[in-house]
């Protein structure tokens, strides 16, 4: 595999994990947020805390890949020196 398949190949698998993990903090705020609707309509309890303390574990989760993804393309746009 030539160096630039390699970068090509870790891009894309860096995406796609912060894609994914992106998808799955959303759509867990998406279940807190109807529970919270749920809860003041009076139809059930508020969301447990454990499942608070999951969605802050998935946001972090994503931040991190997100994070990672970004620091991964500065590396290489840094290494092309292409003036601004």
């Amino acid at each position: 595999m030539t160096a630039l398949s390699e970068i090509k190949a870790r891009y894309l698998a860096l995406q796609q994990e912060a894609d994914f993990a992106l998808w799955r903090a959303r759509e867990a705020n998406i279940e807190i947020r109807n529970g919270y609707q749920r809860h003041l309509a009076g139809e059930c309890g508020p969301p447990p805390l454990e499942q608070l303390e999951a969605i802050r574990q998935l946001e972090q989760h994503a931040e991190a890949r997100y994070r990672e993804l970004r620091a991964f393309l500065r590396e290489h746009f840094d290494r092309l020196a292409i003036p601004a």
